[in-house]
């Protein structure tokens, strides 16, 4: 399974731009906290690259900015290509294809902090299911 989840906050203002075919796509990279070592010093943040396409990538390129915190899940990809200048030399670039997105935290107008989480996903979720302490079996 290829399943990635991050937390972070937006380096820059997402780049939203369109294909040939006039399809979406927004690129943005994702600064990840990685708390704290054994002497309580920061540990140094990741910087992840993040992908979405059509639909999602326009919403996240106009309600997300730098700075916006943002949940993303997703799937680790990774491109490759043959250097113009060196055919010997080949180069990767991992990133996140994202398949969902959450707003976390945005502040509102007022300066105030929320705590709203909105799922932004393309398929519908199954309903969760009940169940009672006589159906569990220990």
């Amino acid at each position: 399974m290829n399943k990635c989840i991050i937390i972070g906050n937006l380096t820059s203002d997402p780049e939203l731009r369109q294909t040939q075919s006039g399809k979406s796509v927004v690129k943005f990279t994702i600064a990840v906290n990685n708390g704290k070592d054994a002497d309580g010093k920061d540990r140094p943040a990741d910087f992840i690259t993040c992908q979405a396409w059509e639909k999602r990538g326009e919403t996240i390129g106009k309600y997300f900015k730098k700075g916006s915190p943002i949940c993303v899940t997703g799937a680790l990809k990774t491109d490759k290509y043959t250097d113009k200048n060196h055919e010997d030399v080949t180069h990767y670039n991992s990133y996140i294809l994202v398949n969902e997105f959450e707003f976390i935290g945005r502040k509102s107008d007022g300066g105030q902090q929320t705590t709203q989480a909105t799922p932004a996903q393309t398929t519908p979720t199954e309903p969760i299911e009940t169940i009672s302490e006589s159906d569990i079996p220990f």
